[in-house]
């Protein structure tokens, strides 16, 4: 199984000697001890162990002539899982001007029986390699490399606007991995590893702590958004221009291990899933190598076969020769088709992929609609409560206020009172364009939120929401104001109660763009009381 690939391309005096030094250091680790530099660079083969594993390396080098070329095959018996060996293929070649490295990790497994699931890995000499050039005087990568730093995504319209070139960008050759943060302001993931195991690969972007998850849809649209510690892979874009992101959830990200290197091996492995059949095209094969040390040899010998004394000899070496010509292109015939196979393949897989998320997409629209439908007791929903919901789901236009609130009161109304003041200043907001945004607060607000509340106190449960979203009370001014106070008092169960709490979109007086919700805890019934839903209430300086 293709586990991992890629492939660099670097000058400078320095580079040859940095990227040998690197290899050295990593083939150390492999095999339990070191090679002499004249034995890392010319062919033979070495037993060695690593940790209770043993291991094998064979180094293929052809020399004679430019370009030089090197191979290193290491195979190494997995750990844990009997009948799996590990096998990294290195190839360098050197020109005159340039130094070109590839790397490949596969697994070669005994038999289908063995199903335990590969974890996905970046080899270690990446990294080496990746270090000792940066910290050279005289070597660089050729071109700008992909990921070697994070980008951060500010919370602007025009960072948003510039990322939104930079996915849609046609001559964009790799993936980009958008990384949100939680509602507590962190990652579930840390962006400088998940960077350095996508060297060469992908791009990391870190979503800033102060963004506001509704801007950036407006801008982005959900398709290329992340927030609340979503994780959004968005592939390289195919020859047609079609681009397919793959979103993942902070629950589902959680769910992968116990640990955070689970989270990074298990993106690594959607990453490469996209990046490998493009990076094998450009390997450095190991019968390829095979081929110039043994054409190399050839030549060496036509050079001087003036010096021996058998004419026969002279004739033989050209007939080998012109024989080795023979498989050298039968064999460049046989990697060009075996190319095409594997691109072909890489496609079918993402076509089966595609398959897959809308099996996945339609399951969860069944799973919806029959959460709506499979109502008993004393959620029960009447068929005009299911058109309600229908209509505002199915419909492009945004929802008015009354429609959010009758919406929740119909999925949630054991959880939440509308009071007749809500509905009433809801009806004379109908302006109000933003009625989405209202309605997934306003579905925090009586499932997460309250969850919180209940189980954590206001503290916690405040943190459901963003810093612009939430007011916890109003102002001193407000609230020692008697005729202001009296705006925010609502009748419940007979009775007068503050309601200071509220929900915000929006500070201006554009009654299209801004709205409240002012709400009550009533904890001895656990319920979530709306008392108002409208146009922002009257403030000292109004």
């Amino acid at each position: 199984m293709l586990v991992y690939a890629n492939h660099f391309i670097m000058s400078g005096q320095d580079t040859e000697y940095c990227v040998l030094k690197a290899i050295g250091g990593w083939i150390k680790e492999q095999l339990g001890y070191g090679l002499h530099p004249e034995q890392l660079v010319a062919t033979g083969e070495f037993p060695g162990q690593k940790g209770s594993s043993s291991s094998y390396l064979k180094i293929i080098s052809a020399t004679d002539y430019s370009p030089k070329l090197f191979f290193w095959k290491l195979s190494v018996q997995d750990q844990y899982v009997k009948g799996r060996q590990w096998q990294t293929e290195l190839g360098l070649k050197i020109s005159s001007d340039r130094l070109e490295f590839s790397c490949v990790l596969k697994t070669d497994e005994l038999s289908a029986l063995i199903a335990k699931p590969v974890i996905a890995s970046k080899p270690r000499v990446i990294t080496y390699i990746f270090n000792n050039i940066k910290n050279a005087n005289n070597a660089s990568f050729l071109g700008s490399l992909v990921g070697d730093s994070i980008k951060e995504l500010k919370g602007d319209l025009t960072s948003y606007r510039a990322f939104l070139y930079e996915i849609e960008r046609s001559q964009r050759d790799y993936p980009i991995v958008l990384v949100s943060p939680t509602q507590d302001g962190e990652y579930l993931v840390n962006c400088d590893y998940l960077q350095n195991s996508l060297i060469g690969l992908a791009q990391v972007i870190k979503v800033s702590e102060n963004y506001d998850r509704y801007e950036m849809c407006a801008e982005l649209g959900q398709k290329w958004s992340a927030w609340h510690g979503a994780i959004n892979v968005i592939h390289t874009p195919r020859n047609r221009g079609f681009i397919q992101g793959r979103y993942f959830l902070a629950d589902e990200i959680r769910g992968w291990g116990e640990k955070r290197q689970d989270y990074v091996s298990r993106i690594l492995a959607w990453v490469t899933n996209d990046t490998n059949a493009q990076k094998l095209k450009n390997r450095i094969r190991f019968e390829g190598v095979i081929q110039a040390a043994f054409r190399s040899r050839i030549k060496y010998a036509q050079l001087h076969v003036n010096s021996m004394d058998s004419e026969e000899l002279k004739v033989e070496l050209n007939e080998v020769y012109k024989q080795v010509e023979r498989q050298e292109h039968y064999f460049n015939d046989i990697v060009e088709e075996n190319k095409n196979l594997e691109i072909l393949l890489a496609e079918t897989q993402n076509q089966a992929s595609d398959l897959s998320d809308q099996v996945r997409q339609k399951d969860f629209q069944i799973s919806s609609l029959q959460g709506l439908l499979d109502n008993n007791g004393k959620n029960k929903t009447s068929n005009h409560d299911i058109d309600l919901l229908f209509n505002i789901a199915c419909r492009k236009d945004e929802p008015t206020p009354e429609e959010c609130l009758n919406a929740l009161s119909v999925k949630y109304f054991s959880v939440c009172e509308i009071l007749e003041s809500a509905t009433k200043s809801a009806q004379d907001s109908n302006r109000f364009k933003d009625g989405r945004r209202l309605l997934d607060m306003l579905v925090r607000l009586v499932t997460d939120y309250r969850e919180e509340l209940i189980k954590n106190g206001d503290a916690a449960a405040r943190k459901v929401f963003g810093q612009n979203e939430f007011a916890a009370k109003e102002s001193e001014t407000v609230m020692s104001h008697l005729k202001l106070k009296r705006y925010r008092t609502f009748n419940y169960l007979g009775e007068d109660v503050e309601m200071f709490r509220h929900l915000k979109i929006g500070t201006s007086d554009d009654v299209s763009k801004t709205i409240r919700v002012h709400f009550y805890w009533d904890y001895s019934r656990e319920k979530i009381i709306i008392g108002y839903c409208g146009k922002h209430l009257p403030v000292s300086d109004h």
